[in-house]
């Protein structure tokens, strides 16, 4: 009896000191990390490119790809083994989103959520954020100020931009540099189109313009000619955001109705632009020399941005070439990239310690360069480029002026007790510029 009070005791002895150890912030030998990503509807095509950019970082620092080119094999950082555990959403589908979070946190004890896209998704987040409080999430590319504006949660850091500040000098631009006073502004009548409207009726009217109208219906009718003429004839130029939709249609009405060329009239962003036909201009229609904002392209000359095209596409040949610009690529990338490098900096400490880490990186990323306000929100770098045109037709975007530290305040445009951007918010009025407009 007494050998076996002793062993007891011994064994005691040992669960007591692991969980002294795991209160204490011990150094772990494995990290495991939920991968959010669609994998069906709207956005299933960006799977697959999600997971590569989830991979890079790792891949960098000497994981290897199996044979079959899709296992990641000996992924290890500083000495942790990272393990990523992936998980299947839809845009729009808010209820499988909370599915799938509870099983990578509950289920299959992820220490880290990396994603998902979507502008509603990311607010979602903040939620899912504040109930699992040991987890770090950050959360991939959408729009939502709300995210992280307000009610910021501990655990919740975003890399990208919100809308508003994708859209970061596009204002000031049209109405310094090309003189417009009156503005049109044409996008998406939803979260996402209204966060991206946001950032540049704040900026253009803080300035002293005026937006004589905000089109949420044009780039979803089957002919936009009518409100191409409208626009045309009210405003100095138009203000073209567009995210899931098409530009073309209403790129090729505003073109006639302005005498072909879109020199001077057309400003714009939007994930859409990042698709190269976009960039193609329709029949009669001149696009050399419209500036484009926050706007990552296969047409873009930035050597950084280059560097991580040419590592991606040796990594993983079996994807298109394109894949490495997707926003649903470059989210994970960067989000993966900050894990990295917190865990070789702490070693591999607990939740609390790696935040702090997170908290306090300063991050090159092929967008630019990247850090954190009090929020845990980017403040990032926004460049806007011109579009122009090679002899064989190919599009080219040289930089027209690079924005470091774009904050999510826009200098305190936007608090925590602002309205959220919608319909008719942020009202069209005069007050201090941000300070890049000034």
């Amino acid at each position: 009896m007494s050998g076996r009070r002793h062993l007891g005791r011994a064994v005691l002895s040992v669960v007591a000191l692991a969980l002294v150890a795991a209160g204490c912030g011990d150094q772990h030998e494995r990290l495991r990390v939920g991968l959010l990503r669609d994998c069906a509807g709207l956005l299933a095509s960006t799977k697959d490119g999600a997971v590569a950019g989830a991979e890079l970082p790792l891949v960098r620092r000497g994981a290897r790809l199996g044979g079959d080119g899709r296992t990641l094999e000996s992924a290890r950082v500083a000495g942790v083994d990272i393990e990523l555990v992936p998980a299947c959403t839809e845009t729009g589908r808010l209820t499988q989103l909370i599915a799938e979070t509870r099983w990578l946190v509950e289920t299959q004890g992820v220490e880290v959520v990396i994603g998902p896209l979507g502008t509603s998704e990311g607010a979602l987040m903040r939620k899912l954020a504040r109930k699992y409080p040991d987890v770090t999430f950050l959360i991939g590319w959408g729009t939502a100020q709300e995210a992280t504006l307000r009610d910021p949660q501990p655990n919740l850091f975003r890399l990208t931009p919100d809308g508003a500040q994708t859209t970061a000098g596009l204002g000031s631009y049209a109405f310094r540099q090309l003189g417009w006073r009156k503005a049109a502004v044409v996008t998406e009548g939803y979260n996402a189109g209204l966060e991206l409207a946001a950032g540049f009726v704040a900026e253009f009217c803080a300035l002293g313009g005026t937006v004589v109208e905000r089109d949420y219906q044009s780039l979803f009718a089957p002919d936009p000619a009518a409100a191409a003429k409208r626009h045309a004839a009210s405003a100095d130029g138009v203000a073209l955001f567009s995210t899931y939709s098409s530009p073309v249609p209403y790129v090729r009405r505003y073109a006639s109705a302005v005498g072909g060329s879109l020199r001077g009239r057309l400003v714009g962003s939007g994930s859409a632009f990042g698709d190269p036909t976009a960039l193609t201009p329709p029949t009669g229609t001149k696009m050399t020399g419209i500036v484009l904002g926050g706007v990552i392209s296969p047409a873009s000359s930035d050597r950084e941005l280059g560097s991580y095209v040419h590592s991606f596409r040796q990594s993983f040949p079996r994807l298109h070439p394109a894949t490495a610009l997707f926003d649903a690529t470059l989210a994970p990338y960067g989000a993966m990239e900050a894990l990295a490098r917190a865990v070789e900096t702490t070693g591999g400490a607990d939740g609390v310690e790696l935040r702090k880490a997170i908290a306090g990186l300063e991050l090159d990323l092929p967008t630019g360069p990247v850090y954190f306000d009090r929020n845990r929100q980017a403040v990032a770098r926004i460049t806007l480029q011109r579009l122009g045109y090679r002899a064989d037709g190919t599009p080219t975007l040289e930089p027209v002026r690079v924005i470091d530290g774009v904050t999510q305040d826009f200098g305190g445009i936007f608090t925590a007790t602002t309205q959220p951007p919608t319909w008719d918010a942020p009202k069209c009025e005069r007050r201090t510029p941000p300070p890049w407009a000034e």
